[in-house]
């Protein structure tokens, strides 16, 4: 887990902004936090970052902000210029959410790219995503979407809109490249 703050357990963050940071490693990757369980983050901006897992053969997990969220919220957060890179699950913001995860009024414009689950939001969604935002560049190959890569069973994307441009070759799509999930007033 490499961040800025590696694993953030049980915290609230707040009020911060980042600018010009990066972060190149492998495992469970964030500019902000590499893995986040039972916290919320309010009112951070990350500018200008860059967020590479690149050096291991799989290189899943890279967000904007955070890595994979575990029973945590984001809220009225902006990730602004950079890039973020990783095969599987990539997002804008997060990696991935569980199913008890949210994020709420966040916005996303940097360059996204990977294989599987890239998103410009969350690569993979098991939680609830509402009144996000992404303008920006996502390429990929396969679960490519504007929010949300690959919107699972239990996820939720809600008044999400994109004006970014999405470039993929197997599901593919404005919101989502994948939906399983609900995605209303998108």
């Amino acid at each position: 887990d490499l961040s800025i703050f590696g694993v953030v357990e049980n915290a609230e963050i707040k009020n911060l902004k980042v600018e010009n940071c990066v972060i190149i490693g492998e495992g469970r990757l964030g500019v902000l936090s590499g893995a986040t369980f039972s916290s919320k983050i309010e009112n951070v901006s990350i500018i200008n970052s860059r967020c590479e897992n690149r050096l291991s053969d799989h290189g899943s997990n890279a967000g904007g902000l955070t890595g994979p969220l575990y029973q945590s919220v984001i809220e009225n957060c902006l990730v602004k210029g950079g890039y973020v890179f990783a095969k599987d699950c990539v997002g804008g913001i997060s990696s991935s959410m569980s199913s008890d995860s949210q994020i709420i009024n966040s916005y996303s414009d940097c360059d996204i790219e990977g294989t599987s689950n890239v998103g410009g939001v969350v690569g993979t969604n098991y939680g609830i995503l509402e009144n996000c935002s992404f303008e920006g560049i996502v390429t990929g190959n396969t679960n490519v979407g504007g929010i949300v890569g690959e919107n699972r069973a239990d996820g939720i994307v809600l008044t999400c809109y994109n004006k970014g441009t999405i470039v993929g070759t197997n599901e593919v799509g404005g919101i989502c490249g994948m939906n399983r999930g609900i995605l209303q007033n998108c």
